[in-house]
């Protein structure tokens, strides 16, 4: 009995199709991009221009909280995720000469995440109370990468307001690497702006406290909510119109406490 050609090439192509599969090939393979293991730890630098050495690192998740990571003598810290649910909102409690404080900043994928000032005035910033502490994981989920920036922008833009270059700051506060001064090791460019904040904004000791830290904040945020406002025909701005107009139209895009 003849094979027909067709026959034969069908046959050829279910089994270079099974092979295919067999190998993992085809496009379709499962895991994660690169075929990497999932990410399982998240790693940073808690500073706020010093290094915090021994603070306390927590993440706060979409389901579980994590087993608390030390801080070393250059900041860095290491925190296994690999039992919660991400996203997370970051802390670290820490002492200093000024009294016990909490930094947060922002987890939405494993890799790197910095804690600083600054990352806790982009949490306040995306709060809808202007209070980083107020923010959950559950915001953290519906954050997009835009507002995340666009948050970050406008603390520049504060922070300028005030006497602090923001030129050598990244893009992204939270996930770009940086190294905080330690010991006899000076801090790099990102890390100068943090040493600027604290001797600009801070009290006398020139280490920005957490109480100063909230009221650098609060100011922040009413400025953005002022109704003391006017347009450039030069009429009072209506500011409860303003917001409701802001909640419709554009809330979405740039979140909700600009």
């Amino acid at each position: 009995m003849k094979t027909s050609p067709s026959k034969l090439s069908l046959g050829l192509i279910a089994t270079a199709v099974l092979t295919l599969t067999a190998c993992g090939g085809g496009g379709g393979a499962s895991g994660t991009a690169g075929g990497g293991a999932p990410g399982t730890t998240v790693t940073g630098v808690a500073a706020t221009g010093l290094a915090i050495e021994g603070g306390a690192v927590t993440l706060q998740c979409k389901t579980g909280t994590t087993a608390a990571a030390t801080t070393a003598a250059d900041g860095s810290f290491t925190v296994d995720v690999s039992s919660v649910t991400l996203p997370c909102v970051a802390k670290v409690d820490y002492a200093d000469s000024t009294g016990s404080h909490r930094l947060h900043s922002l987890v939405k994928t494993a890799g790197n995440v910095n804690i600083t000032p600054i990352t806790d005035m982009v949490v306040a910033g995306l709060s809808t109370s202007g209070v980083a502490a107020d923010v959950k994981a559950s915001d953290v989920d519906g954050y997009t990468d835009a507002q995340i920036l666009t948050a970050t922008q406008r603390v520049q833009t504060d922070l300028e307001s005030k006497g602090i270059r923001t030129a050598n700051l990244p893009i992204d506060v939270i996930r770009t690497k940086f190294e905080a001064k330690h010991g006899l090791t000076d801090g790099d460019s990102h890390d100068g702006v943090l040493d600027e904040i604290g001797s600009k904004l801070g009290g006398s000791d020139q280490v920005l406290s957490e109480s100063e830290l909230d009221d650098v904040e609060n100011e922040f945020k009413s400025s953005h909510d002022s109704s003391q406002l006017g347009t450039s025909t030069g009429q009072a701005g209506n500011a409860s119109a303003g917001k409701a107009s802001y909640d419709a139209m554009c809330s979405s895009c740039h979140g909700a406490g600009i």
